[in-house]
């Protein structure tokens, strides 16, 4: 079963190809606020205010706004041992999950962010949780080919407020479709 140490004490960390993910701690802020200050990024993620400093980065980690047994997961470069993203399952009360990803500038285009996602798959589906589910700015064509490649489907509207452009925005909801095989949605993330 998948799994995100809750400490350092805990588990093993999750680990794919290129990636250690493991949850999101406070000497994390830094390099969170190294990423999520660009703009590029930003514009994209309703949570994210801009600037992203390292004190509202640490204040974000510290916060307890997740979701009740919701976790924020780091994305660690195994070669390097840099941040250069962060995940998350969140569950709602449906009994499903929410995914979301979010991947510094630099990393972008290289298959970062479906290794970052198919992992939060893995994590969200291993705790029970059904359906999984992402939102989407209708422009962002590169989130949409990631949950496309990992078997997501267009499952209707929904609309979250985005601090960034201090209003409510309407996104594009996702839908794992668990009725194409595995192999499918893996083969395609190739």
């Amino acid at each position: 079963m998948p799994t995100i140490a809750a400490s350092p004490h805990g588990s093993a960390p999750l680990e794919t190809a290129r990636l250690v993910l493991r949850p999101l701690v406070a000497g994390d802020a830094a390099a969170a606020a190294a990423i999520g200050d660009d703009l590029e990024v930003a514009k994209h993620l309703s949570f994210l205010p801009h600037p992203f400093t390292e004190d509202a980065a640490a204040a974000w980690i510290a916060s307890t706004t997740v979701r009740p047994g919701g976790r924020r997961i780091a994305a660690v470069e195994r070669r390097t041992g840099r941040l250069i993203g962060v995940t998350g399952v969140y569950p709602d009360s449906d009994g499903g999950a929410e995914i979301g990803f979010w991947l510094g500038r630099a990393f972008w285009g290289h298959g970062f962010a479906t290794e970052m996602a198919g992992a939060s798959i893995d994590v969200a589906l291993s705790r029970g949780h059904d359906p999984v589910w992402a939102t989407v700015l209708p422009g962002n064509a590169a989130s949409i080919r990631v949950l496309a490649k990992l078997g997501f489907v267009r499952g209707g509207a929904y609309r979250k407020w985005f601090i960034l452009r201090g209003e409510e925005v309407p996104l594009h909801r996702y839908v794992l479709d668990r009725t194409l095989p595995t192999s499918a949605a893996a083969d395609s993330a190739q």
